[in-house]
């Protein structure tokens, strides 16, 4: 690769790998995330930097595309199941506030059983469109976070309105979106947050569709 020559000229005798690239690459934003500054970043070019998004065609089965059988969806459908027993308090011992730690694979997963980073069709190695939904250092930067709110704006909407936070900002909720100020706000009601996710509350460990899409005869 281009990358790996590169650098081999600047310093003869080192012979990189792809892992060594691979691993300083990662180092950039990890020294960004911890001290705010980097050495790591200034031996790439802006072009090679954005290259490292191309690992996104990696992860790109966690919206169903390359996983057999929408199994990104599958997995994520059981945190979006807890997330909707949460707010609408079905167990009647709802807390007013939940701190989950997990992997981001987790969020990833979770964003795909709601249909909301899966594109129209899968990323091209080639040329991956630079307008798509699923892009993870959007979705899951360094240290990213989720945050669901729940709430309440007489003025504005009626019953309690869903929004997603994703990384300090909002993430418009299109599956569920029916109003002008849904779009406005990137907010939806509850009653069709719940609606939209049907496919999560249908889904049970070793059920036939967990069956299926996992491949398993019984």
């Amino acid at each position: 690769p281009p990358i790996v020559t590169r650098l081999d000229n600047l310093i003869p005798g080192i012979n990189f790998t792809l892992d060594d690239i691979h691993g300083a690459l990662y180092a950039c934003p990890y020294d960004l995330a911890a001290r705010d500054r980097s050495p790591w970043c200034n031996v790439f070019t802006a072009h090679e930097l954005r290259g490292l998004e191309q690992l996104d065609l990696y992860f790109d089965g966690y919206s169903g595309h390359i996983s057999n059988g929408d199994a990104g969806p599958l997995t994520g459908a059981f945190y979006v199941k807890k997330l909707i027993e949460r707010l609408t308090d079905t167990t009647e011992a709802a807390k007013p506030l939940y701190l989950d730690f997990a992997h981001d694979t987790t969020i990833l997963l979770a964003l795909s059983a709601m249909g909301l980073n899966k594109d129209a069709v899968p990323l091209s190695p080639d040329h991956p469109p630079a307008h798509r939904k699923f892009r993870t250092s959007n979705q899951v930067p360094f240290a990213a976070e989720m945050v669901w709110e729940k709430f309440t704006c007489k003025d504005s909407f009626e019953g309690p309105q869903v929004r997603l936070v994703l990384n300090g900002a909002t993430f418009p909720l299109s599956i569920c979106e029916n109003s002008e100020n849904d779009k406005q706000y990137g907010t939806c009601s509850l009653d069709n947050f719940v609606q939209a996710n049907n496919y999560s509350m249908d889904v049970e460990y070793h059920d036939k569709i967990w069956n299926a899409t996992c491949e398993l005869d019984h």
